[in-house]
């Protein structure tokens, strides 16, 4: 339960994307791992460790193997999750008495489950400087507003199939009518900035319930955001505890998953790239020794999926289908990157370190959404395979996942960052 409690104190300090890498980049510190100058010269050495950000929001840390140049062992996972998105001009006026906040929904959030929760303040925000401009996270860790539900005597329509209009029902309650600019007091106060020289901000209204562990047995566990920092703390903890050999392990956290993956911090952009050529060019490869550095290197992309629901199993695949505590889930379909191949690569990759597997699929009449190896195959062509925690209520203002599949994962990219993977031809696989 260790591992639970630790994955739900993360999950709790890193409310947004900004806080997910400074968080992620604080245990790499503690570890030992080196920042690099995203885009400078770098002087990598055997054995050593390193991690660089991008736009304060996407981190990729790696390690060198003894031997210098090998292949990739690539994980990729992404930082943001559905919230609301505070507009710069956030005060808005209501009822005469009231003050609500001017947003809109970021990602494909479940609308319903965030009325009546405690909401607060995080993100980023850019303000001027003597020479230009700069930036900070900020976080105010203790509630500010709700989305207040309509009673049913009130909206009949509550339990008949209602349905939240964003720019009306979902706008959350931050304060009474002399409340205009006092977020923004707030923000800056956090910040240590002056209220004038703040210009613009990347500030989110989220959800700050703090996750608990839950069932008869404690076998469960519910807190906001399990999509996607529960890979995000695997993966960068699994890179910490690994021991290289034959191949240099990358653990990739990517932000705008949830809109798209778009931009200099996602998955479809040069970012990854730009890092794998980085290191092979300090490393001492040219063009082609890059290319056969890709040959031999293998992809995974965590990201979580359905579990059977308890109360509509009907939702599921007749038989490729995945419960909580049943294994990691290997993710199948047309919309997803795996195919019989890596998916298998992946699932012995599993079976030597003793763990269970389980395969999705998407029900015949429904299609998965993207993934982020869908999205960063277009940019560096490896084999990739999809895979994930099962969780229920997933975009939900909580989640639900079960409490021994996120070790588990931790366990199966550490088996993977410290495996020899070799390719010899197009269709074959070593695992030394």
């Amino acid at each position: 339960m260790n591992y639970i409690n630790e994955l739900i104190d993360f999950i709790s300090s890193s409310p947004t994307c900004f806080q997910v890498a400074e968080n992620a980049a604080s245990l790499l510190r503690e570890a030992g791992f080196e920042e690099l100058d995203y885009g400078g010269n770098w002087e990598l050495q055997p054995k050593g460790s390193y991690f660089t950000r991008r736009n304060m929001s996407s981190l990729i840390a790696f390690r060198i193997p003894e031997e210098g140049l090998a292949p990739f062992a690539l994980v990729e996972s992404h930082s943001d999750s559905p919230c609301f998105r505070i507009k710069i001009n956030c005060d808005v006026p209501s009822a005469g008495k009231y003050t609500v906040l001017n947003t809109e929904i970021y990602g494909g959030a479940i609308n319903y489950t965030w009325f009546d929760r405690p909401l607060t303040a995080a993100g980023r925000i850019s303000y001027r400087t003597a020479d230009g401009v700069a930036s900070k996270s900020v976080y105010i860790d203790r509630p500010l507003f709700v989305i207040p539900s309509v009673a049913p005597h009130l909206n009949r329509e509550a339990n008949n199939g209602f349905k939240p209009l964003a720019n009306v029902d979902l706008l959350p309650l931050s304060g009474g009518p002399d409340s205009e600019g006092k977020l923004k007091t707030m923000i800056a106060s956090e910040a240590g900035v002056s209220v004038e020289d703040i210009l613009l901000w990347d500030l989110y209204a989220v959800n700050c319930d703090k996750g608990y562990v839950f069932g008869t047995s404690g076998e469960f566990f519910s807190s906001p955001r399990i999509d996607n920092q529960s890979n995000v703390f695997a993966s960068v903890r699994a890179l910490i505890g690994c021991s290289p050999r034959g191949m240099i392990p990358v653990a990739s956290v990517f932000n705008r998953e949830e809109i798209g993956s778009y931009g200099i911090d996602g998955a479809d952009s040069r970012v990854l790239a730009d890092v794998l050529e980085s290191i092979a060019d300090s490393l001492g490869a040219d063009s082609r020794a890059y290319r056969r550095m890709l040959k031999s290197s293998f992809a995974i992309s965590a990201d979580n999926g359905h579990a059977v629901h308890p109360n509509h199993p009907e939702m599921a695949d007749a038989k490729d289908r995945c419960y909580l505590n049943g294994g990691i889930m290997i993710k199948q379909s047309p919309a997803y990157t795996t195919d019989g191949f890596s998916g298998a690569v992946f699932a012995e990759l599993c079976h030597r370190a003793g763990l269970d597997v389980q395969v999705y699929s998407n029900r015949a009449d429904q299609r998965g959404g993207s993934t982020l190896g869908v999205i960063s195959i277009s940019q560096i062509s490896v084999p990739t395979v999809d895979i994930g925690i099962p969780q229920l209520a997933m975009h939900s203002a909580n989640e639900t996942a079960g409490c021994m599949d996120p070790e588990d994962m931790e366990k199966a990219l550490t088996c993977f960052f410290s495996s020899t993977l070799r390719s010899d031809c197009d269709s074959q696989f070593r695992i030394l």
